[in-house]
């Protein structure tokens, strides 16, 4: 299972033989680090570029009746062919137990990147959030995330390099130096799994091949997702394509030519290539529950040997007998076509034994044969080969990266703005108030914690099943462009804003990062619908963004004395002269672009959390962060948004109408006093719109605030029977397929009861879907409603719907 890249499968044993053939005798080189008779586990096979060592992770026997966070974890040895000798690579017991390590490979200087639960940088991070260190899940909250990590190949100097929320996996070297790895996705409920490519540091981390290649084909039931890559001597990648959990061992292997193409279909924007993927065993293989006719392969391992052939663990096709148990014995059926013709076949258990295969002539020769009850898992063979071009580390300091945007008008290539972005960028031909994006809001992932860290009801998420912080704000420049300072080191996302704070489009649903010092450049947006190259930036397009037309003149109509280089963006431009612009915790736009002179500047944008300029315009209720971040906003501020503490007080927040002595109350307009169940007089009543804002526990879930409960996950409609409130009820007859009405064994009409739901005045997707409650306060006409919430309480209101409506974003703060 994928999900589950570091599952402990006790029985397994590492052996080493002098050459690949059936005579050669195997010696079990890891018989000695327990006592005999034990179980433990090997894994994840790989070769020093010399051909002496081998890397590989291990995982000691299973401690008896111990809980399961007293177990041992997934360790990294090494054994040196040449000395005969097997060393764990932490030495310390504390140490190497501090995570599960797993799918180490040797870099070009000798240290060594693996994926590990350690989550070592980002832990750093969370005592700044004033959360404990912890290993947070991965997005299904089933297992912890594994991500990417550096050490020496002593074990010292760990780093963590790359910070998704889900696991980052199978690690390998490209010949140019930079790093390949397999990513699982699954940001907003995508899961797939990916390949990705960075420097060793974790800088320049990207999209490498797959996003848009999953589709079953014919040969498959099942999506395909991409679980490891292994480069190949002419530059392509052997890449391990499966279904995301197998009901079998094996599965099959293609070549990809990831130089050339980002998809299957999709070839990169200079891409020369013939095919993006070839199979390398020119036969089916399914990826389904099925019987596979031609066997699975559980592992290929390039031999470099200059020919075309490759180490494989192969598990042939094999039958149960009727009535046989599930594990493999001497009773297994060969999958012969009158076998198969059986329909009660069902596969027998796995004995994969270790074969050569030659691609050229599609032949294979066994090396081992396994007995019944057991199978090779996969192999390697010990030889030299060309080393990679060393990449060295770019060892910056500090907790700030940079994001740039060419232009968030460029969609896919294609210049989306109205009239093209050099006459959005134009004040004259084109008024800034009416451009359509006017911020960017940075949106992080928040870690997850298992049960024994922090036990709390799965309610705390809300309808989205997902947390999220956000940290910050900045503008977007007039051509669409933006270059902004961000926090380093954290899994962060992305969402445009109109003028008012509301997310404009979907949700972006990858996670971003960069390391200190790193500048992150995208060319501007996608088409969620379309499978032009997106994320990779050697694969995509020229920007549709001209910049500058001219080097060192100004842009037209605006101020003087900002002078571009040539094809230069106005971000681009700003952060050369002054600064990338930083993140705020609210909304402000002042127009420093135009030139007044030749037309009136745009309206400046200001919805503060505090506004000192304006006090009857700050929140009057509980602010989502720290008062310290509103004094000096750095990478470690976060908004927080929880229900309970920021949006409830909003409906109870008093709003009473005075007559002009000042103090003579005509209305009271509190949102939780108006929509109640009783009316001033105290009297039962059907809420107000069949909506009731106030604190009560939800009858539907008390875990929720009734308010929450029929805000944005159930509302039906209501009505007063013999004095109570009761969901409105009908009766009505049961019909079946044809439309005819259903008797019971009586000849009586069946019934049923049904209820009637009513539309959410909010949804979980965000602000732009929730217009039913927003357009209330925008109605002029609505004298009971217009205006009354102001734009920071509707800002905040938004920025909480956008990111997913849930009860509570800190695992540490739900009950």
């Amino acid at each position: 299972d994928a999900g589950e890249p570091y599952a402990f499968m006790p029985g397994a044993a590492l052996y080493i033989k002098p050459q690949a053939a059936v005579g050669a005798k195997a010696r079990n080189i890891t018989a000695g680090l327990f006592p005999p008779g034990s179980l433990y586990d090997v894994r994840d096979l790989s070769v020093s570029h010399d051909g002496n060592k081998l890397l590989f992770a291990l995982r000691a026997p299973a401690i008896e009746d111990a809980d399961e966070e007293d177990q041992p974890t997934w360790n990294i040895w090494e054994y040196d062919h040449d000395a005969d000798t097997l060393r764990r690579v932490i030495s310390s017991d504390l140490q190497a137990e501090s995570g599960q390590d797993t799918a180490p490979h040797y870099l070009p200087d000798g240290r060594i990147i693996f994926s590990s639960t350690r989550q070592r940088d980002i832990n750093a991070i969370r005592l700044n959030e004033s959360k404990p260190q912890f290993a947070a899940l991965d997005e299904s909250r089933n297992v912890h995330a594994t991500v990417l990590h550096v050490m020496n190949d002593d074990g010292g100097n760990i780093r963590q390099i790359s910070y998704n929320m889900s696991h980052d996996t199978a690690p390998a070297v490209l010949d140019d130096g930079r790093i390949v790895f397999s990513r699982r996705d699954n940001m907003n409920g995508r899961d797939q799994i990916n390949l990705y490519t960075s420097k060793p540091d974790g800088t320049d981390l990207h999209l490498l091949y797959g996003s848009n290649s999953h589709e079953p084909d014919t040969e498959n039931e099942e999506p395909v997702h991409f679980l490891q890559a292994k480069p190949l001597p002419d530059g392509r990648l052997l890449v391990e394509t499966a279904a995301y959990a197998l009901a079998t061992w094996g599965s099959d292997w293609r070549i990809i030519d990831a130089d050339n193409f980002i998809d299957e279909n999709v070839p990169t924007y200079n891409g020369s290539g013939v095919s993006a993927e070839q199979k390398l065993f020119p036969f089916v293989i399914p990826n389904n529950e099925g019987l596979s006719s031609n066997g699975r392969y559980l592992d290929v391992s390039i031999l470099r040997d200059g020919g075309n052939r490759y180490l494989v663990s192969w598990n042939p096709c094999r039958i149960r007998q009727p009535g046989a148990t599930p594990a493999p014995d001497e009773s297994a059926l060969i999958c012969s076509p009158q076998n198969l013709a059986n329909p009660n076949a069902v596969e027998a258990g796995a004995n994969a034994g270790l074969w050569i295969y030659n691609a050229g002539d599609n032949t294979q020769r066994p090396v081992v044969l396994p007995p019944p009850g057991h199978m090779v898992t996969e192999a390697v063979a010990l030889n030299d080969r060309t080393l990679p071009v060393f990449m060295p580390d770019t060892d910056e300091e500090g907790s700030f990266g940079y994001l740039s945007i060419k232009s968030i008008y460029d969609v896919d290539g294609v210049d989306t703005a109205t009239g093209g972005i050099a006459d959005f960028r134009n004040p004259v031909i084109t008024d800034y108030n009416s451009h359509p994006a006017r911020f960017v809001r940075i949106i992080k992932g928040v870690g997850i914690p298992d049960r024994n860290t922090r036990n709390f009801n799965g309610t705390a998420f809300g309808p989205t099943g997902q947390m999220r912080d956000i940290l910050g704000y900045a503008p977007i420049e007039p051509d669409g462009s933006v270059h902004i300072r961000v926090p380093a080191n954290v899994p962060f996302s992305l969402g445009l804003l109109d003028w008012q704070g509301q997310r404009i489009g979907r949700r972006h649903n990858v996670w971003l990062q960069v390391r200190p010092g790193e500048t992150l450049h995208c060319k501007g947006c996608h088409d969620a619908g379309s499978t032009a190259p997106h994320g990779r930036p050697d694969a995509q397009p020229p920007s549709a963004n001209p910049g500058a037309p001219v080097d060192g003149e100004a842009f037209a109509n605006t101020v003087d004395g900002r002078l571009p280089i040539f094809g230069e963006t106005m971000a681009d431009l700003r952060a050369r002269l002054l600064e990338p612009r930083p993140l705020l915790p609210d909304l402000v736009y002042e127009d420093d672009w135009t030139d007044d002179s030749m037309t009136a500047k745009a309206t400046p944008v200001t919805v503060q959390y505090r506004n000192p300029t304006a006090p009857d315009q700050s929140l009057e209720t509980a602010v989502p962060t720290s008062e310290a971040c509103l004094d000096n906003w750095d990478s470690f501020c976060r908004i927080t948004i929880h229900y309970e503490e920021h949006i409830q007080p909003i409906w109870d927040k008093p709003r009473l109408e005075y007559d002009t002595d000042g103090t003579t109350v005509l209305a009271d307009h509190t949102c939780s006093t108006c929509h109640d169940r009783t009316d001033d007089m105290g009297q039962l009543q059907v809420p107000p719109a069949q909506l009731e804002l106030t604190d009560r526990a939800s009858e539907i879930n008390n875990r929720y605030l009734i308010s929450y409960t029929e805000l944005v996950i159930q509302n039906l409609e209501q009505e007063i029977i013999e004095g109570t409130l009761r969901n409105r009820e009908e009766e009505i007859p049961v019909l079946d397929d044809q439309g005819n009405p259903v008797v019971d064994e009586n000849d009586n009409p069946v019934t049923e009861i049904i209820n009637f739901p009513l539309p959410r005045a909010m949804s979980a997707a965000g602000a732009a879907s929730s217009s039913r409650f927003f357009d209330t306060f925008d109605d002029a006409g609505d004298p009971v409603h217009y205006q009354q919430l102001t734009p920071i309480e509707l800002k905040l209101i938004s920025e909480w719907l956008d990111i997913g409506a849930q009860y509570y974003n800190n695992p540490f703060e739900a009950p």
